[in-house]
């Protein structure tokens, strides 16, 4: 059964193969796969990052964020990493139009 819906959509929409997946927990895997195929072919290969789980757990910290102003000190903290660190990681992100401001 194919889940729909005003939701499921805009979720989905720009990822036809997701949106077509029978089960949410299905269209989970299928995204968060495209996204850490995403992140590790052209952010993290191509930035030389040894760490993906770093990466992982920014934006993760930075979704909580959103609307609100980001804390570098609260990222950097969440992760484990100094503030510099946490600075640049995000400022790559946004290089990789992964985020943006």
């Amino acid at each position: 059964m194919l889940i729909s819906g005003i939701d499921s959509l805009m979720v989905y929409v720009s990822y036809p193969e997701v949106l077509l997946e029978e089960t949410i927990d299905k269209k989970r895997r299928k995204l968060a796969l495209f996204t850490t195929s995403y992140l590790y072919r052209d952010v993290l290969t191509f930035n030389n990052i040894k760490n993906p789980e770093v990466l992982s757990k920014i934006l993760q910290g930075l979704a909580r964020q959103v609307g609100g102003e980001v804390s570098y000190s609260e990222i950097a903290s969440l992760v484990g990493i100094d503030k510099k660190t946490a600075m640049s990681y995000i400022r790559l992100l946004e290089q990789a139009f992964v985020i943006f401001n």
